[in-house]
């Protein structure tokens, strides 16, 4: 979690201290969304039973961890219990007008993420859908970064790549998840709203404050070309999945090897 100085400090009194782990950084030593992520998921162990990926930009409904965690059992018994439920949530905007008042998405709706290649960004990146199966939730393929529950076992099966920037990281930690045995599902209920629209969050960003955002946007892209390519990167890899790989783009209904990004991404 990064800060700007002493009045954005926060207050965890609420949480015992033996269930709270807290790293802090100062603002302008911020690396992108994906380094920060990095940090949060590199404090799970198997200590912890249930992991919650979200953004601070979010609300919750009353009693989401309940709500959550009993969603969470009934879908293991159709889908394993290497499972992570993940997909966008509705929306909320303040009215600054009225003293930053929020107003929430009334859509009940239940959608998925699906992976759509953007000729703009030369990337696959997500667009949502509307969920098929609303008892035991649609089996997704890209990982959605806004929301994310289940067990922190799964989580560490392929830990966050600190190197990759922004764009990109959904569809490749997706991918990289699956191959590592985790299920991932796009589930039947909604628990909390993000703030999507940036201006209206009144949110600054790395790429604003950051004149070497581009840099680190270049080498991740090359970075996503090299793991879908099989190149070796460790545990951030799927080198050792390339066959299941090849499966596993049939089933998606994709083909990433004639995509320009992963051909030609040196040229």
């Amino acid at each position: 979690m990064s800060h700007e100085g002493p009045e954005c400090d926060f207050d965890f009194s609420f949480i015992p201290e033996s269930q709270l782990s807290y790293q802090k950084i100062d603002y302008k030593l911020a690396d992108g969304a994906c380094s920060g992520r990095h940090m949060a998921n590199s404090l799970l162990s198997k200590k912890y039973k249930y992991f919650l990926h979200t953004d601070s930009h979010s609300r919750v409904i009353k009693g989401w961890d309940e709500a959550l965690i009993s969603t969470y059992n009934h879908l293991t018994c159709f889908w394993g219990d290497l499972l992570i439920l993940t997909k966008y949530p509705h929306g909320f905007t303040f009215d600054w007008t009225n003293n930053g008042a929020e107003s929430y998405s009334t859509d009940a709706g239940f959608y998925k993420a699906v992976p759509i290649w953007r000729e703009a960004e030369n990337l696959y990146l997500l667009e949502w859908e509307p969920l098929q199966d609303k008892e035991r939730g649609d089996k997704a393929y890209a990982f959605c970064a806004n929301f994310a529950f289940g067990s922190s076992e799964a989580f560490m099966r392929a830990p966050y790549d600190p190197y990759l920037y922004f764009l990109g990281e959904e569809i490749s930690l997706g991918i990289r998840l699956i191959l590592n045995g985790v299920t991932l599902i796009a589930p039947p209920i909604n628990v909390l709203w993000t703030n999507f629209d940036r201006d209206n969050g009144r949110r600054n960003f790395h790429w604003i404050d950051n004149q070497l955002w581009g840099l680190r946007d270049a080498q991740s892209r090359k970075r996503v070309a090299q793991l879908f390519r099989g190149e070796d990167l460790g545990v951030y890899g799927i080198q050792d999945h390339m066959d299941e790989f090849a499966k596993l783009q049939e089933e998606m209904g994709l083909n990433f090897d004639d995509k320009d990004f992963v051909k030609d991404i040196y040229k």
